[in-house]
């Protein structure tokens, strides 16, 4: 719950600035409404875990049913989570790159476990980017 429990907070700091944002758990929630509201919304932000040097199953389904649905000319930002070798956001870009015009924040945010007070710069950074035109 604690990748979870980062983007939840990262949500909320959203909300603060005026934004619309909905939230999607990709291992509990249907993944048809995760889809929706990815078209629904011209920026997204990923959260995910590293699991066994990948991104977890659901995690793949939900960039494969962008992919099939022409997924295209959205801001993306990523967030990952992983006590070693953390590499969800490398393997989450490698498949949003196959999408067209799929814009990637530079400013990837990296937790270890859980969130910690010194991860609040790397947060604070890729909002400032999502914010921006």
């Amino acid at each position: 719950g604690n990748t979870k429990d980062a983007a939840i907070r990262f949500a909320r700091s959203l909300e603060e600035e005026g934004v619309e944002v909905r939230t999607a758990d990709l291992m509990r929630d249907d993944h048809a409404k995760a889809v929706e509201y990815a078209f629904k919304y011209d920026r997204m932000v990923l959260a995910s875990i590293t699991y066994d040097g990948v991104i977890p199953p659901a995690m793949q389904d939900f960039l494969y049913r962008l992919s099939i649905k022409n997924y295209q000319g959205r801001k993306v930002g990523l967030i990952e989570n992983g006590s070693w070798g953390p590499v969800a956001a490398k393997k989450m870009a490698e498949e949003l790159k196959k999408m067209k015009n799929i814009e990637l924040c530079e400013n990837v945010v990296t937790i270890r476990s859980r969130r910690h007070e010194e991860d609040d710069e790397a947060f604070e950074a890729l909002k400032k980017e999502l914010l921006s035109e």
